[in-house]
């Protein structure tokens, strides 16, 4: 190797470097209710939040352990990607919302529609904090929006028997989806 070779690939090296924490540096926040911000300031303009949402993404890391339970630790990072640009964005568990459940077009099954505008089926459930979330297709964890889980409350109904993973369920059509409780 020349030193020619060995010094493009440090600059290469302390440009990727760089790169990354300007990435990680962005400032961007999605909160627990889908409001966004840079810094301390919040988003107001209609535009610019939509752009946001629709270029809200998850980046893998590689687990080393297989997942046991569809609520085991969500290995990666949020990012949003605006045109060809991306950076990380900092959130609180999960950067997918729940904004509303719709029936299927069958009407045998409830589809999730996310703050991205993604319409999924909805998947396994899980409460953390109080909170009602759902692991979607493409391993979306997404969480459940104040009025989305308003929603649900008509579908809820407590589990007869011995079920093992939570005391309630959600019931749609024939359809069960017991809730994890992640505190038992």
């Amino acid at each position: 190797m020349t030193n020619t070779e060995t010094d493009a690939e440090k600059s290469e090296k302390e440009w990727l470097t760089r790169l990354d924490q300007l990435r990680r540096g962005s400032g961007l926040r999605i909160d627990g209710r889908g409001h966004w911000w840079h810094l301390e300031a919040p988003f107001e303009h209609p535009r610019v939040i939509k752009a946001l949402n629709l270029g809200l993404d998850w980046s893998p890391t590689q687990a080393v352990v297989p997942l046991s339970h569809p609520f085991d630790e969500w290995r990666g990072e949020a990012t949003v990607r605006i045109g060809e640009q991306w950076c990380y964005v900092d959130c609180e568990y999960s950067p997918f919302l729940i904004l509303k459940l719709s029936p299927s077009s069958d009407q045998r099954d409830l589809i999730a529609t996310l703050n991205t505008q993604e319409r999924l089926s909805l998947g396994p459930l899980t409460t953390k904090e109080e909170i009602l979330y759902s692991r979607l297709r493409f391993d979306r964890l997404a969480k459940f929006s104040p009025a989305a889980q308003l929603q649900v409350a008509e579908w809820l109904c407590e589990v007869e028997g011995e079920r093992q993973g939570g005391d309630l369920m959600l019931q749609y059509q024939g359809r069960e989806w017991l809730i994890h409780d992640e505190c038992k």
